[in-house]
Order: C-alpha cells, then structure tokens, then sequence
C-alpha cells in the first residue's frame, strides 16, 4: 500500500473515531441528564410565603441522597392566562394553583389525559363542602352498564372497581378564608352585644365614628382585593346565585366576538347597575362611604396603608383574608377578633368565599404524584402550622383560632366560593379594567 493510500486510511480511521467518541459522548451525557433530571413543580398565583411553605415540604417529601433538591421549581407569570404562562415554561409535573378560572384549564388537561386520582382515595378525611370543589370525571375503564347475566359477586367486584375509576383532577392542599376582623376593645365599650347582622355593624361604626377611631376599612386600591370583597358580599347579601350569574356573565365577555375590551366593559358596567348581581354589593359600600364608615380615599388605599393605619390602632372593623391576617403583628392582630361575613337572610345555605389551593398532576411521574397525596395527607399539619392558612383535612392540627374558625365555617357550609378575581378572569388587565369600573362607581 502506498503513502497516500496509507494516509487516507488513517484519515478515514481518525474520523470514524471522533464520530464513535461523539455518539458515546452524547449517550453518556444523555444518560447522566435523564438520571439527573428532577420533575418540576410550578406555582401560579401563589403568594410568596405560601409558596416557600409549600415548596419546603415538597421537597421534603422525597428522601434524597446528601439532601438534594427533589424538584426543580418555576413561579409561572400569573399576571397572564394561565395557559400562556405554561406555553412559556419548562413542562410541568405539579402545578400549584388557587381554584377558579385559570385552574380550570389544568383541570382540562388532568382530565384528558387521564392524571386525575382515584377519588375516595384522595379526598378521605375532607369535608362534604371541600369535596365539593374538585372537578371530577370517570375514565375510560369505568363501566356505565353492568350487565344483567352476572353473579352478585362479579357486579360487586364490577362496583368496587368502579369506585376507582371515579377520578378527582386535583386535590386540595390549603384553605383560605374571607373574613372580617373586629377590634375587641371597641366592641366592648360599644355595648354592642354581638355581632350576627350587618345591622350590629352598622350600630359598631356609628360608635366608632364617635370614638374619632375609622369604623371600616379594606384595601379598595387594591384590583384584586376590590374584586374580591366585591364579591364575597354579594355571597353574603344575595347568595351564591347572584355571584354565579355575575362570573358567568364577566366569562362570557371574555369569550365574546367584540374586538379589545369592549364586552368586558359593557357588562361590567351592567352587573353594578340596578337590578343587577353585582349591584347590592357596590351600592352597599357606596351606602357605607356615604354614612362615613368607609374613609372617602379607600378605594386609593393598598394592602400596605391598611396595615400602617392597623398598627396605629385606627379601623376598628377590617375586611381581609386569612392569609393576609398572617401579615399583621401577632401582638397586634391578636387585639381583633374575627368573624365571617354575616347574612340578614338568617340561616340560609351559605357558600362562603374561600380560595383553595389546589395541586394538580400534570405528568405521570409517580415521584410527584406521590408527593402530591402525601401534601394533601400526611404533610397538611406542616403546611397550615408554616401558612397560618387551614388544612383541607377535617381532622389534623392547626396554629390557632383563626385557622381553626376557617376550616369550621368552610365546614358547616355548602361548597365555597372561589375569590372572584380567580373565579371570573384570566389576567390583570382583565381585573384592573373590571376593578377600574367598580371603583369609578364608588368615587361618584
């Protein structure tokens, strides 16, 4: 053989080697990534110290060697749809989330892909009215029609197994709760008595003005908190009905044909007009401003002034939720006792506002589907005592009497209520718009 064909082979024999290293190289390093690849946990909508508490435990969940990270954690964009900001992101295992419109979709996607849980399974030890917020279906294996020509033994095999195929697409981890707060001094020398109408309020703030104290306050400037006590008195004043038509109506013109924003706003501005499911709310804090129990400038105030005004002693009635209860000083907060929000119709069925954070499996990983029953089992102690928020369980620890007033109301209830600015829109700009027109009606 001569120089050059020698050299040729060599030339040939070298590449043949670097593509061999490359392709072993990159089964190598293909192989180490999968080994290495953790399942992702998402939040949307979470606050940030729900969110640390529950991505704690989480993480926590999983034996792992030298205490590595079990998952990897995104915080979605919850100022956009949901399923844009899931377009957007690594493909999620978990997906954490607070019932309502947004949820919804995640629920779809459970669903079609058959991710959901064996219902009795996963719901046990909850209360009738939590049960009722998940989204249920039956998969594919479940049988509509027993047939006649079986023992009683094979249809009650048949009926257990059906049991199974009765799937929930997400399970509920945390409880919050819309409340008022009332300071406990104040009510006392009122001679008030109790607190079981909104009448008895009323006879609150009346002593209160006189007192130079601020009778009632909430962050009005804030969108969602708006919305959110916009919505939670209609429950209490019209009932759970109204409040439907009105996230009904709010979700139809999203869906509508009219170009921007123009449907959205028509029927905003028709639902707080007379006759209308939103009306009774907004004319009642219209009512209260004008009777001088809502500062004129509350609809300016944000979640930070309330607290400032709070920690100075000044409203002696609020309007929050528990979790942003848990922002106040303890010493101080502990001064406030809380109630829900009352209903002149007397014993009527009630479904109180109370958002619920939900895990959704997005994946068949069973590390995190795992994960996620023992969040909704084992763990809830851990997550209500590191939230100050209420377990979903009926049965299990919790931090204090608030937490414990919570999970009791929510109880003793029919299902609850999402907050409206989850239950009625998809982005900010939706709730802003809507929140803007509320707003625009109490300043007139």
């Amino acid at each position: 053989m001569d120089e050059k064909n020698i050299k040729s082979l060599l030339i040939k024999i070298a590449a043949i080697v670097t593509i061999a290293f490359l392709v072993l190289f990159s089964v190598i390093f293909t192989a180490l990534y999968f080994l290495n690849k953790k399942p992702v946990a998402g939040f949307y909508g979470i606050s940030e110290k729900t969110r640390a508490v529950i991505k704690k435990n989480l993480q926590s969940s999983v034996k792992t060697k030298d205490g590595k990270r079990a998952y990897d954690i995104i915080v979605l964009d919850d100022t956009v749809p949901l399923q844009d900001a899931m377009k957007s992101s690594r493909k999620l295992d978990i997906l954490f989330v607070k019932d309502g419109a947004n949820a919804q979709y995640a629920y779809n996607l459970a669903q079609q892909k058959n991710l959901g849980f064996p219902k009795d399974e996963v719901l046990s030890g909850m209360t009738s009215s939590i049960k009722q917020t998940v989204t249920e279906y039956k998969d594919k294996k479940y049988i509509e029609k027993i047939p006649e020509n079986l023992t009683d033994e094979q249809r009650n095999h048949i009926h257990e197994e059906n049991r199974f195929y009765h799937k929930t697409c997400s399970i509920p981890v945390l409880l919050d709760n819309y409340e008022i707060d009332v300071h406990f001094q104040v009510f006392n020398d009122s001679k008030v008595g109790s607190i079981n109408y909104w009448k008895d309020l009323e006879t609150l703030s009346d002593y209160s003005k006189k007192t130079g104290k601020i009778p009632v306050l909430f962050a009005g400037g804030d969108d969602r908190e708006l919305l959110n006590i916009v919505g939670a008195l209609t429950e209490a004043l019209s009932g759970r009905t109204e409040l439907e038509k009105a996230v009904n109506e709010l979700q139809k013109s999203l869906s509508s044909n009219k170009k921007g924003n123009n449907a959205l706003m028509e029927n905003a501005e028709k639902l707080i007009s007379e006759g209308n499911a939103l009306y009774p709310a907004v004319n009642f804090l219209k009512e209260w401003k004008k009777k001088g129990y809502l500062p004129r400038n509350f609809t300016q105030l944000s979640k930070r002034d309330v607290i400032a005004y709070t920690n100075a002693e000044e409203p002696v009635i609020l309007f929050m939720n528990l979790e942003e209860h848990r922002l106040y000083n303890e010493k101080l907060i502990s001064k406030y006792r809380t109630i829900y929000f009352p209903s002149d119709s007397g014993n009527q069925r009630r479904n109180f506002t109370a958002p619920v954070i939900m895990a959704v499996s997005l994946s068949k990983n069973e590390q995190s589907r795992n994960s996620i029953k023992l969040l909704g089992r084992n763990l809830q102690e851990k997550l209500s005592f590191g939230s100050g928020l209420a377990p979903a369980l009926a049965n299990c620890s919790i931090p204090d009497k608030q937490a414990d007033d919570a999970r009791y109301w929510i109880a003793a209830t029919e299902k609850p209520v999402p907050a409206l600015s989850d239950a009625a829109f998809l982005n900010e700009s939706q709730r802003a718009l809507v929140a803007g027109i509320i707003r625009a009606e109490l300043n007139k």
